[in-house]
């Protein structure tokens, strides 16, 4: 007996279905239906790194907005208080400096003052003095010759002075007054001759004019030697005894 069933004469047939009588253009609407009801589902992974590049990307756009805004604020401050700051320094600085070169620029300027006034002073000293020196030499010439001058009047006036004088001399201690000459001027010989004729109890002196002594001086020669009694030299005596500097004789102009 054969496996296999006999064949029939229906062994091809199948059931018959009637196809849908749909325009196509409502099964195009039909299937959007079904695409629009029925989204996909998106992939959570994929969304996951999507969010994070984003968070990322904001993240760093932040940063550099912020760091941008974060170094202008910064660098507008730093700028402010950095210059503050050197002013501050500046000004502490150049105070600092400025009365530091102040003081040495016056204590030289001083310096200068100082030396200035002290040649100043001692010029003015040297000048002083040469013109007391000066002054002192002219006072004492013009006193000489008001002395002189003085003198001469009163002389005039009184010859008798000179007779003063020789009685000085006779008084004085000589032990031997024999051989006496007594050299007056000129316009004395007379006054001291007629004197001397009357003084009986002296012995007798020789009396001889002498140009170059002065009226109202005389010179007196013994053996012992001379006595200078002329006016010019008791003249030097007397400036010698008040430490003076003793006048040239030319200033001694008697007449």
């Amino acid at each position: 007996m054969s496996d296999h069933a006999p064949s029939s004469p229906y062994g091809h047939w199948q059931r018959w279905e009637m196809q849908a009588f749909e325009l196509p253009e409502v099964a195009g609407k039909q299937r959007k239906r079904d695409d629009t009801t029925k989204p996909a589902m998106p992939d959570v992974a994929q969304l996951m790194a999507e969010i994070e590049q984003l968070r990322q990307a904001a993240v760093q756009r932040g940063h550099a907005e912020g760091y941008q805004e974060g170094y202008a604020k910064g660098h507008e401050q730093g700028v402010a208080e950095g210059l503050v700051e050197g002013k501050r320094k500046g000004h502490e600085e150049g105070l600092v400096q400025g009365k530091e070169q102040g003081f040495a620029e016056g204590q030289h300027l001083a310096q200068q003052q100082a030396e200035q006034l002290s040649t100043l002073l001692s010029g003015t000293q040297n000048h002083l003095e040469n013109l007391y020196g000066e002054m002192g030499e002219a006072l004492l010439n013009t006193a000489v010759r008001i002395a002189s001058h003085v003198v001469q009047q009163t002389l005039a006036s009184q010859p008798e002075q000179l007779l003063h004088l020789i009685r000085t001399l006779l008084e004085s201690n000589m032990d031997d007054q024999s051989g006496i000459t007594l050299y007056v001027s000129p316009s004395d010989h007379t006054l001291v001759h007629d004197y001397l004729q009357r003084q009986e109890h002296l012995p007798s002196w020789r009396v001889v004019e002498d140009d170059s002594i002065s009226a109202g001086g005389c010179r007196v020669r013994t053996a012992l030697g001379d006595i200078d009694a002329t006016l010019e030299t008791r003249w030097h005596r007397a400036i010698h005894t008040l430490n003076l500097a003793a006048p040239e004789a030319s200033a001694l102009e008697l007449s």
